[in-house]
């Protein structure tokens, strides 16, 4: 009974004090990504300028590729040889029979390899082209330019999306214990204020601070608010 009423007083003290305080913070983008090539080579193409708008699968980087482009070319042709050749062996096993079903395999077999080796050339393309995962404005391109090159796993566009943000701040880990999943709170960065959710509680408590992180993820469809600014967050509930 002793046990039950101090955990009861606890709750009811942390609480009101959680409602009415304000927690600073940081604002971050929901999505916010360095993009690099997994493999070095020679820019042909930077399509976009920094502050541009991207749409998730848009092209952003591209190395030269002529090399293996024909690489792809002479994949199609050994491919379309390999599938006439089936098919007149297939013509000849059905009619005549002169064709055993080892030889008609043999000649299947191939027509798999040659399709492996042409997915295997359009891969090496693809792996020089470097393509948005979502969509967002291009925030830098690391000073690159059309010529220069550059090596394998090397930033060179990044990649942002302030339409959704995230405000991170870092709560004394007593008061972050009554913070529920989801629960509502409002975000105040300048003269602006937005209602958000709490989306993640850290499980882990920063042994030197004493303090637990805690994110809480607002819509920002006309992007008043750039990541990076500092503001208070306010819990709803």
């Amino acid at each position: 009974m002793i046990a039950r009423l101090t955990i009861c007083l606890f709750v009811s003290i942390v609480t009101p004090l959680l409602g009415q305080a304000s927690f600073n913070g940081i604002t971050e983008p929901a999505s916010d990504a360095e993009l690099s090539f997994p493999v070095s080579g020679v820019l042909a193409e930077l399509p976009f300028r920094e502050g541009q708008f991207v749409s998730e699968g848009d092209v952003v980087g591209r190395l030269g590729n002529e090399k293996e482009a024909l690489e792809v070319s002479r994949r199609q042709l050994i491919l379309g040889n390999a599938k006439m050749d089936l098919k007149r062996t297939q013509q000849l096993y059905d009619k005549t029979g002169s064709i055993s079903q080892e030889e008609l395999d043999e000649k299947r077999a191939t027509v798999k390899v040659a399709e492996t080796e042409l997915g295997i050339a359009r891969e090496d393309v693809n792996r020089r082209l470097l393509v948005a995962p979502f969509g967002g404005l291009i925030a830098n391109l690391h000073g690159y330019d059309k010529g220069e090159g550059v090596e394998l796993l090397t930033p060179v566009v990044r990649l942002v999306d302030a339409s959704i943000c995230v405000f991170v701040c870092n709560l004394p880990a007593k008061a972050a214990k009554t913070v529920k999943p989801e629960a509502k709170v409002s975000i105040v960065i300048g003269e602006v204020t937005v209602s958000g959710f709490v989306s993640f509680i850290s499980p882990v408590i920063e042994p030197s601070s004493g303090l637990l992180k805690v994110k809480a993820r607002f819509e920002n469809p006309e992007r008043l608010i750039v990541p990076g600014a500092a503001g208070q967050l306010n819990f709803l509930e």
